[in-house]
């Protein structure tokens, strides 16, 4: 295959991707939490355990930025971080609330 066509082909469905995604979260997202922090959220739901630094490069947000999204969550008990033995970094995984409230049951409150 042409490498500009396949370009083009993935270009369509990266964007096709990202409008369903938009389409079908749009008007679930919990008020307690802001739009990054729903996305951190969904990227630890389906990727658990992550470093901050596998946080910081999907989201394209510097570390210092994330590490403070994270601290957040964490105060909100949306995900918890622990001392992972098998990496040098800290993990980060979701906690109770936080997966009760990305499979739609509500954020709880501050």
């Amino acid at each position: 295959m042409d490498p500009h066509v396949l370009f083009q082909k993935f270009v369509s469905f990266t964007a096709s991707v990202h409008q369903v995604t938009q389409e079908m979260t749009k008007d679930v997202r919990p008020e307690a939490v802001t739009p990054v922090q729903y996305q951190i959220l969904e990227y630890i739901a389906v990727s658990q355990p992550v470093t901050p630094s596998q946080i910081s490069d999907c989201q394209h947000m510097s570390l210092p930025n994330t590490s403070r999204e994270i601290k957040k969550l964490c105060e909100k008990r949306l995900c918890e971080k622990y001392a992972d033995p098998e990496r040098p970094a800290q993990a980060v995984c979701s906690s109770d609330s936080g997966r009760r409230s990305h499979d739609g049951e509500g954020v709880p409150a501050d």
